[in-house]
């Protein structure tokens, strides 16, 4: 008889502990879907901004603004030959490299006296 009364407790004890693990896993969920939730509404949000920010512009242009650009190429003589590139090239000499003022300050000595006051 004790051996049963030792298996209800147990039993009980277990239905509890798998009771209390059942909400918190329930809640783990819930916990979870809300973050989902979350995470797609602010990927959401970044992609909405890069589209307003980089995506096409709303604003048209008129065919009149546009015709400004071609305003020189409408007056200008066809017939008349395009100038032609010249190739200009020349040789640079390398400056002078002048190693005696380096060579005099490494052979320059230089001794301070610095007074030591005491008192």
């Amino acid at each position: 008889m004790d051996e049963l009364n030792l298996q209800d407790q147990l039993d009980e004890k277990t239905k509890e502990l798998i009771l209390k693990m059942e909400e918190e896993l329930e809640a783990k969920d819930q916990e979870i879907a809300t973050l989902k939730n979350e995470l797609a509404y602010l990927k959401n949000q970044i992609l909405n901004k890069n589209r307003k920010i980089y995506g096409s512009s709303t604003e048209q242009a008129n065919s009149m603004q546009l015709s400004f650009f071609d305003e020189a190429e409408n007056n200008s003589n066809l017939k008349i030959e395009e100038p032609t590139v010249e190739e200009i090239t020349y040789k640079r000499t390398k400056p002078f490299q002048n190693t005696g003022k380096k060579d005099n300050l490494a052979n320059c000595i230089c001794q301070l006296k610095i007074p030591l006051f005491f008192n």
